[in-house]
């Protein structure tokens, strides 16, 4: 009987682990998220509004947005604000 438990005890410590490795892990992706808004600019109708968008300059420098309708947090893209600008947004869009 206590045998029978240290397995079952062995079992779950074993599958609480794979379950918090799975958690922290992240996928990886060749894309960077400039990669991706520059296809989304390139998907857009009228994308003038956006000329500064280019793969040259990163979209933030910590928490400077170089892109126009960029929010950044920390170097990281957290939000876009791309109303009024005369955009024309495609039927489907899929990165």
């Amino acid at each position: 009987m206590a045998r029978k438990r240290i397995l079952l005890s062995t079992r779950s410590t074993v599958i609480v682990l794979l379950v918090i490795v799975f958690l922290h892990l992240t996928p990886v992706s060749a894309e960077t998220e400039a990669d991706i808004l520059i296809k989304f600019k390139e998907s857009l109708k009228n994308s003038g509004a956006l000329s500064n968008w280019n793969i040259q300059k990163p979209p933030c420098s910590g928490d400077h947005e170089n892109w126009v309708g960029i929010f950044c947090e920390e170097g990281a893209v957290w939000g876009l604000q791309l109303q009024n600008m005369g955009l024309g947004a495609p039927l489907i869009w899929i990165p």
